[in-house]
């Protein structure tokens, strides 16, 4: 990727996906202790 994309379009498209790293991470928060029924 070095030098083949702009370093702004490469920065958008990395930030774009942190919306869903937060809606995995808070499907593991909320949903695996009722999975596996974690007191």
């Amino acid at each position: 990727m070095r030098g083949r994309l702009p370093f702004a379009r490469l920065e958008h498209w990395q930030t774009r996906y942190v919306i869903v790293y937060a809606v995995w991470a808070w499907t593991v928060v909320l949903a695996f202790p009722l999975v596996f029924d974690f007191a």
